[in-house]
């Protein structure tokens, strides 16, 4: 686990916090053929999670509850693999989702379906957003995005949806895909785009915290599981 503050490690549960102090849990969802292949499952493709990928969302929902998480609100992209994911773990830890596009993956236009894994990339330009200058990435095909542009969402998601919660909930918890998580680890630790482009610890049901503290969100912690690892998991 990559740490980043003192809460939430070593399995200790997450106190109560008052009014107007908010945790959010960015959760991604679970696994699919997609990820086993190593494929762009962008806002495209909306693939379905895998036999495995549904019991690691079962996991995560039971690791919450017995860490004593329960969510005023639950947030998640409308795409099968996420909304499926939110609506496993609010049975047991939350109320009914809210489907929200912002939370939706990054689109990667005529790149989608595929393969992205080192030394195997379809051009020098998908290969510059993995492994170069992010940055530089030029996006290609219909509704194609830059990760400026994924951050940029995000950024409205946190400002004018969830700055709106302060002294209203304890708990929130967003489903949604890697590339967000991503951004929300850019816009709120400052890496740059090639640093957190190249990010490899968000294994499928990773958690990212953030803490809405005196006005403003911080990162907590980032990778962070609760179910059970049984060997590698696919980024």
């Amino acid at each position: 686990m990559n740490k980043i503050g003192s809460a939430l490690l070593m399995g200790v549960a997450v106190p109560t916090l008052a009014l107007a102090d908010f945790n959010v849990y960015f959760l991604r969802h679970g696994e699919t053929d997609w990820n086993r292949e190593k494929r762009l499952q962008g806002s495209v493709s909306n693939t379905v999670l895998t036999a495995k990928g549904i019991r690691m969302a079962e996991e995560t929902a039971d690791g919450m509850r017995k860490a004593g998480l329960r969510f005023d609100r639950v947030y998640a992209s409308p795409y099968a693999r996420a909304w499926d994911t939110a609506r496993i773990v609010f049975r047991n830890t939350g109320p009914e989702p809210v489907a929200d596009r912002r939370l939706r993956e990054m689109c990667f236009g005529k790149y989608e379906g595929q393969r992205y894994e080192k030394g195997n990339y379809p051009d020098e330009n998908l290969r510059c957003f993995f492994e170069g200058d992010a940055d530089l990435y030029v996006p290609q095909g219909e509704g194609a995005e830059s990760f400026a542009q994924v951050q940029a969402r995000l950024r409205e998601f946190l400002e004018t949806e969830l700055r709106p919660q302060d002294g209203k909930v304890t708990n929130v918890l967003c489903v949604a895909h890697s590339l967000v998580l991503k951004s929300l680890v850019r816009e709120l630790a400052g890496e740059n785009a090639s640093a957190a482009a190249k990010k490899t610890l968000q294994p499928n049901c990773c958690v990212h915290t953030v803490r809405y503290e005196n006005g403003r969100f911080r990162l907590l912690d980032t990778g962070r599981v609760y179910y059970a690892k049984e060997g590698k998991r696919e980024r």
